[in-house]
C-alpha cells in the first residue's frame, strides 16, 4: 500500500457543559496515544463486590474490540468521559476484521447521494418480511433513526471513513428492497492509516480477513488488507488519537455490582485479577458464544458440533457475565449459519480456526446438496436457504429433521475447477471422509440414499442446468446476492472459458454429467451467532422482569439483534454493532448529564 502520510487528525476542543444537543450531534476530544498489550493467564476469582483496589479506574469500560466497542470508547471520550477497551485476545476486531467489512445501514446520505432512493416505511417492511415474526419494532425504528446519524459521525469524527455502493438486500426480489443500503469502510483511507505504523502501532495487532472478499467494488483488496481491518483500523487510530488504552490479552470475567448498579469489571490479566472500575457504565462488546460448546448444545436445535469460523475468543463471555445478573435472552438460536464441511484428520482449510477439522463451505456449478431422501431442498449458492434447510422439521416420525444429514454431490468436472475442502483443484487424492463412484446410483448406495430418487434428482437438475435455469428453487437467478455476484466477477477475471462464465453468470449452474462422482456429508458453520441479551432503545441490558440493569449496556454480537429479528441481510451484524456502541455511549453520558444537573438543582 501507498500514498502520502495522513496530516494531523482534526482538532476540537470539548465544552465543560454537556447539553441535550450536544450529546446527540457528538462533540470530538483528540490527542497522541499510546496503547497498551500484555499477556494474560491464569484462572478467574470471583468477587463478590467491589475490590479494596482498582487496578484502573475510568468512566467507560468497553469489553471486546468490536466496531460497537470502539466506537462506544470513541464516543464516551468525545463526551468528556473517559474510556478503555479491553480484549481478551492478543489481536483486535473478532470477527469483523476478518469479514468484508460492510454495513447495512439504510437512508445514509451516501444512498442518497448515489441516486437510490428509500423510505424509513420500505425499511422497516423489508424486515417485517424477513425477521420470520422475530423483531422488535422499537428496536427497528430506533436503528432505522440512528444509523445514518452514526455514519456521519464517524466520517466528521474519526480516521475511519465510511462510503456508499450499490449494494442492497440479499432478498432484492421483495418489493421494499433497495440498492445503497450496505456501505463500506473506504479502503483507500484506511490504506493510508495502516501505513502510519509508528503513530499507530497496534495496527500491527488488527486481524486480517480470512479470505479476500469484495468491499463494495472498491480496488486495493488484498490477501491482509480488506474491508473487515480497514473498519476496525480506522476505529483503533481513532482511540489512539483520544488516547484511549486498548488493553490485549485482558479477560473479562465478572462485572462487579455495588447497590444495585454494575459499577466495574473483573478480568485476566497478567495471571492475576484484574479490577477495571466503570464509573458510569460496562459495555458489553465480545462477540457471540459460537465456539462455547456448552452454550451450543443448550441453545442452539442442532444435534451435532458446529464449526465457527469466527475468532476463538468468541465464547460467550457477555453472555455469561450479563446472565449472572440477571440479564433477559432472545434470539438465542439465530446465528449466521452456512454450510460446512467436516474433514476429521486435516489441517486447517478454508477460513476454519483453532483447528477445528472443518469449516464454511459454499456450492459452486457442478455441485447440489441432498437430503436423506435424495432430493434437493434449496436454491445451494444462497448460503441462508441452506440453514434453512438444515433447521427444517420433519412432517413425519421418522426424524426431528427432514433434510438430516445433507449431502453435497459433485462431479469430477466440478472437482477439476474448484478442488473439494482442503484438496486443491488436481488433487484426486481420496479421504476417509468423503465417497467416490463411476455412476450416480452406486454413490447413493456408499451415502445410504435411494439411488432411484438421486438419479432422478441428479437428472432432473441437470436438464434444467443445460438450459440455465432452476425452476425448483431459482439458484442464482431469484436472488443474485453479493456472494453470486462476486463468483461472478471472478469468472470473468480468470477468464475461464465460455463454459464456466456462462455457468456463473446463469446463476452458478452446471450440470453434474463427468464420472466419477463425489458426496461429503455437511455439517453446519456459523459466521457469527446473533442471539444475546435484550436491550431496549438505548442499548441497556434488560433483566427478566423487564427492567433495565443501571450500568449495564450490550452491543456487537452478545446483544441480540432484535432490530430485525431471525432474517438477515449481509452487514447487519457490524451495523448493529457499530450502531449499538454509539448508542450506548451517548446514553451513558446522557444520563450522566441529567443526572447531575438534577442533583444540582436539588442542592439549591
Amino acid at each position: 500500500m501507498s500514498g502520502k502520510k495522513n496530516s494531523p487528525n482534526k482538532s476540537a476542543t470539548t465544552s465543560a457543559t454537556l447539553t441535550r444537543r450536544s450529546l446527540l450531534r457528538g462533540s470530538a476530544l483528540f490527542g497522541g496515544g499510546v496503547l497498551l498489550s500484555q499477556g494474560v493467564t491464569g484462572a478467574p476469582a470471583v468477587p463478590r463486590g467491589a475490590p479494596r483496589k482498582w487496578d484502573l479506574e475510568v468512566d467507560v469500560v468497553s469489553i471486546g474490540s468490536s466496531s460497537g466497542g470502539l466506537l462506544g470508547a470513541i464516543m464516551a471520550q468525545d463526551h468528556g468521559l473517559r474510556a478503555a477497551v479491553l480484549e481478551a485476545a492478543e489481536l483486535i476486531g473478532g470477527g469483523t476484521a476478518r469479514s468484508n467489512g460492510g454495513m447495512w445501514i439504510p437512508l445514509t446520505r451516501l444512498q442518497r447521494d448515489l441516486g437510490f432512493t428509500d423510505s424509513k416505511e420500505a425499511a422497516m417492511n423489508y424486515i417485517r418480511s424477513t425477521s420470520l415474526g422475530r423483531h422488535d419494532e422499537t428496536k427497528l425504528a430506533a436503528f432505522l433513526e440512528d444509523g445514518p446519524l452514526v455514519v456521519d459521525y464517524v466520517n466528521e469524527r474519526t480516521p475511519l471513513q465510511i462510503v456508499g455502493s450499490v449494494s442492497g438486500d440479499y432478498y432484492d426480489h421483495l418489493p421494499d428492497s433497495r440498492a445503497g443500503r450496505v456501505v463500506w469502510p473506504n479502503l483507500a483511507t484506511s490504506a493510508k492509516l495502516f501505513e502510519q505504523r509508528d503513530r499507530y502501532p497496534l495496527l500491527e495487532r488488527v486481524r486480517i480477513p480470512a479470505v479476500p472478499m469484495s468491499v463494495g467494488g472498491q480496488p486495493g483488496v488484498t490477501s491482509d488488507f480488506g474491508g473487515g481491518n480497514a473498519l476496525i483500523g480506522g476505529l483503533v487510530a481513532g482511540c489512539a488519537d483520544r488516547n484511549i488504552p486498548i488493553l490485549l490479552n485482558t479477560r473479562a470475567r465478572t462485572l462487579i455490582r455495588d447497590g444495585g448498579r454494575i459499577v466495574g469489571v473483573q478480568a485476566e490479566r497478567n495471571g492475576r485479577s484484574f479490577y477495571v472500575r466503570a464509573r458510569r457504565g460496562v459495555i458489553i462488546a465480545s462477540g457471540g458464544y459460537e465456539w462455547n460448546e456448552e452454550l451450543n448444545r443448550r441453545f442452539v436445535p442442532y444435534p451435532d458440533r458446529i464449526y465457527p469460523v469466527t475468532a476463538p475468543e468468541n465464547r460467550g463471555d457477555g453472555h455469561l457475565m450479563a446472565m449472572e445478573q440477571g440479564a433477559a435472552l432472545a434470539l438465542m438460536d439465530c446465528a449466521v449459519w452456512m454450510a460446512a464441511l467436516p474433514t476429521p484428520g486435516e489441517k486447517d482449510w478454508g477460513i476454519a480456526t483453532g483447528g477445528i477439522q472443518g469449516a464454511t463451505i459454499s456450492a459452486y456449478p457442478g455441485v447440489i446438496y441432498v437430503n436423506r431422501h435424495g432430493r434437493r431442498v434449496c436454491d445451494e449458492g444462497f448460503y441462508p436457504a441452506v440453514s434453512r434447510a438444515i433447521f427444517a422439521q420433519s412432517a413425519t416420525k421418522e426424524s426431528a429433521y427432514e433434510n438430516l444429514p445433507l449431502f453435497w454431490i459433485m462431479d469430477q468436472a466440478a472437482r477439476d475447477k474448484y478442488g473439494f475442502g482442503p484438496l486443491p483443484p488436481g488433487n484426486n487424492e481420496m479421504r476417509p471422509w468423503f465417497h467416490r463412484a463411476d455412476n450416480i446410483r452406486d454413490l447413493a448406495r456408499q451415502i445410504g440414499v435411494n439411488p432411484d430418487a438421486l438419479e432422478e434428482t441428479v437428472n432432473r437438475f441437470n436438464a434444467f442446468a443445460r438450459e440455465g435455469r432452476d425452476p425448483d428453487f431459482g439458484r442464482g437467478r431469484i436472488r443474485p446476492n453479493d456472494i453470486v455476484r462476486e463468483e461472478r466477477a471472478r469468472a470473468r477475471e480468470r477468464g475461464g472459458g465460455e463454459e464456466e462464465s456462462r455457468s456463473y453468470l446463469s446463476g452458478q449452474l452446471a450440470p453434474l454429467e463427468k464420472p466419477p462422482f463425489y458426496a461429503a456429508r455437511l455439517g453446519l458453520g456459523s459466521v457469527g451467532h446473533r442471539g444475546g441479551v435484550v436491550t431496549d432503545r438505548h442499548c441497556r441490558v434488560i433483566d427478566v422482569r423487564g427492567e433495565p440493569i443501571p450500568g449495564l449496556y450490550a452491543t456487537s454480537n452478545s446483544a441480540a439483534q432484535l432490530a430485525v429479528g431471525a432474517g438477515y441481510s449481509s452487514g447487519q451484524s457490524i451495523a448493529l454493532s457499530l450502531v449499538g456502541g454509539f448508542v450506548a455511549a451517548r446514553h451513558i453520558a446522557l444520563e450522566g448529564a441529567v443526572d447531575g444537573a438534577t442533583a444540582h438543582r436539588s442542592a439549591r
